[in-house]
């Protein structure tokens, strides 16, 4: 017995099986995101999040910065880099 294939499992979303996703729809311009002109599958959250799939380098994206975040405030140690910020922040207040 073999398995079903991925056509006989699987069946796409309405707007792809009407066309109505163009090309252009599967590569978000950063640019026009952030100034909210772009796609509205890519400026509208729940509407991004509602279509992508959470593949591995996504979830990986997401947690990088927390747990970035908790080991240096557990390690206190930046390698200077904490002395150089807060001497950039007093430079632009006193400047």
């Amino acid at each position: 017995m073999s398995s079903p294939t991925i056509f006989e499992t699987c069946r796409p979303r309405e707007d792809i099986l009407r066309g109505a996703v163009a090309d252009a729809d599967f590569a978000a311009d950063l640019a026009s995101v952030v100034s909210g002109s772009g796609s509205p599958a890519y400026v509208d959250p729940a509407r991004f999040f509602a279509n992508t799939y959470p593949t591995r380098g996504l979830r990986n994206l997401e947690v990088a910065p927390v747990s970035w975040t908790a080991s240096t405030s557990r390690n206190r140690s930046l390698s200077g880099s904490k002395t150089r910020i807060e001497s950039i922040s007093r430079a632009r207040k006193e400047g």
